[in-house]
Order: C-alpha cells, then structure tokens, then sequence
C-alpha cells in the first residue's frame, strides 16, 4: 500500500476502480507472463487484459478518457495475488490485446 500511495492518487484510483474491473472484464486472459523489461518470467502467473471506459491522471487522480492505442495489464501471481498493472500498447491488428502478445505470454487462456 506503500508503494501505491507513493505512485499518487492516480494510481491509488486504478488499484480501487480499474484493476478489479479489469478482472471482472477482461478481453483476454493469458498464462505464463514473459516481461524481459521488468525481468519478469513466470510460467504459472495471469494476466488479464482489459479496455476501460476511462483512465486516471497518475498525479492529479483525474479521471480521464483511457489511454489512445493503449490496452490495461492486471498481473496476477499462482498464489492469486495481483502483482502489478499498467496500460500498454496495443496490437496495431488486434486493438484489444497488448501488443507482441504471441511472445509475451504462454498461452490464451480467454
């Protein structure tokens, strides 16, 4: 809890609203997370992927319209414990999935 107020109210406002919505709505949900920027490769991790109707300003808390071109991660540990979440990039074909899906996860679970 730290760590998110810390972030600002932004992202104290994803962690209440979007990340529980995204996981009661996501478009896609993959197993086996591979995040070679954050060093992260876990086989038995989830992620959902979802497309809210809005975003938050991280630093002002804001609500806002979502991000353009952008999908939000929710990132879920084997113990199902979410771990960390973000709005990414979509895929220039398929809009409603991050992009480089085919080599970021294992397998399409949804």
């Amino acid at each position: 809890m730290d760590y998110v107020a810390a972030q600002g109210l932004g992202a104290a406002m994803e962690l209440v609203d979007t990340v529980r919505w995204a996981l009661l709505h996501p478009r896609a949900v993959f197993l086996g997370v591979r995040d070679l920027e954050r060093d992260v490769s876990e086989d038995k991790w989830l992620c959902y992927v979802a497309t809210p109707s809005h975003a938050y300003d991280r630093k002002t808390g804001e609500k806002r319209p979502p991000w353009p071109g952008e999908v939000f991660l929710v990132f879920v540990t084997e113990e199902r414990v979410v771990y960390n979440w973000y709005w990414c990039e979509s895929d220039g074909r398929k809009s409603h999935l991050p992009a480089d899906y085919e080599t970021r996860f294992l397998k399409d679970v949804l």
